[in-house]
């Protein structure tokens, strides 16, 4: 049996019998590098902002006819702001109210489907000179959104002047545009501010397609859901695989040696 040495209070790792090994600490070393190496194939996405800021094409008169504007969209799981650009169509300083929503949208029947969510606190343009345009930025955050599924942002006129409209260009053809179009739906002249009523005219009432070509001059602050690359997720399941194998060989290799009988 060797000799138990200690030099300035360490052990000398050849006078002690073989310690037992923990598999745990190898096996959990290596499939937590594969799963980092998986994680790595999600693209994850922040917050971003997605601005459409093309050249303006024409707009939308959401007040003279009782209209309501309609972005639709797809592939994001929140949204916490949104600004729509609005022109005042008259030849005078004019000033009006708006209300903005969330909601899921079937782009089959152009209706509401299920309940709609109020989007932050009625916004009022000010005095807007005639001509001029006006950003209405509304701030809220949005209910829990399944990326599969369809919604639409809508802008409806509240109160004031029925001059105005929303403004819409060329798409973008970015994450947040590109996954939708610009619609509109006729609704009761001014019950936006009412929830229930607006939400059961959303509804009945049919609104037009949404034109995927053209999307609303306006900003979404918005996050994207995150996405396999297909290449990355098979190139980190075959890392995955190999770094398996590689640690259960050294765990293997780690074993104790099977005690060899003694002679009788």
């Amino acid at each position: 049996m060797p000799r138990l040495a200690l030099q300035s209070g360490t052990a000398r790792s050849d006078c002690w019998p073989a310690s037992p090994t923990f598999p745990m600490t190898t096996s959990l070393r290596f499939p937590t590098l594969g799963a980092l190496l998986l994680a790595l194939t999600l693209t994850a996405h922040a917050q971003l902002t997605y601005t459409n800021a093309a050249s303006v094409a024409g707009n939308v008169s959401i007040a003279l006819n009782d209209s309501t504007a309609v972005q639709t969209f797809t592939g994001f799981t929140s949204i916490t702001s949104m600004t729509w650009q609005v022109v005042n169509t008259s030849g005078s300083a004019q000033t009006a109210s708006f209300n903005a929503y969330i909601g899921q949208w079937n782009t089959a029947t152009n209706t509401l489907v299920g309940s709609l969510s109020a989007f932050g606190s009625t916004g009022s343009t000010g005095s807007v000179a005639g001509g001029a345009t006006f950003d209405l930025t509304f701030g809220a955050s949005s209910p829990v959104l399944n990326a599969g599924t369809t919604y639409a942002l809508l802008l409806s006129y509240q109160s004031g002047a029925t001059t105005f409209g929303a403004n819409f260009s060329a798409n973008p053809a970015d994450a947040f545009f590109g996954s939708g179009g610009t619609g509109s739906v006729a609704t009761s002249f001014g019950i936006s501010g009412s929830l229930p009523t607006f939400q059961s005219s959303l509804h009945n009432m049919v609104g037009t397609s949404p034109n995927t070509g053209e999307a609303y001059s306006m900003s979404v602050d918005g996050t994207l859901a995150a996405t396999p690359e297909p290449k990355a997720a098979a190139a980190a399941f075959a890392a995955l695989f190999v770094v398996g194998l590689v640690g259960r060989r050294v765990w293997q290799r780690r074993q104790p040696a099977a005690p060899v009988p003694l002679a009788a």
